[in-house]
């Protein structure tokens, strides 16, 4: 293995993964935010880095979204989401991250390893 190149390969890594997590979260912002769930008690705060408080009881499953709502107006997720699927889309968000991140630390390891000798070269 080859190691010199380790520190260079994984502040790369982490280069990656900040860079990563402000894409997914104007991402979440853009896609799911006002479209797919509304809160009604939203405090301005990114919804991708506060998982889970997307919506509050009571909710409404609403055709249409309505990004700006009265305080009066009960939490919405638009028909055919639900509280579970926005889970499953922010895990897959992170996954995407992590993994992304971890490809230059992967990459610097096996770079390193010698090709194996199957016979074929005449010495």
């Amino acid at each position: 293995m080859n190691f010199s190149r380790l520190p260079a390969c994984a502040a790369l890594g982490v280069f990656i993964l900040l860079g990563g997590g402000v894409v997914m979260t104007i991402a979440w912002e853009t896609i799911f935010n006002g479209r797919v769930y509304q809160c009604s008690d939203w405090i301005g705060f990114p919804g991708f880095l506060m998982p889970g408080d997307w919506v509050h009881e009571p909710i409404a499953y609403v055709d249409t979204v309505n990004p700006t709502p009265s305080m009066s107006d009960p939490d919405a997720i638009k028909k055919g989401w639900t509280v579970m699927k926005l889970w499953v889309a922010w895990w897959t968000m992170i996954a995407a991250v992590l993994i992304t991140s971890l490809a230059p630390l992967l990459g610097c390891l096996h770079r390193g390893k010698p090709a194996e000798d199957d016979g074929s070269q005449v010495r």
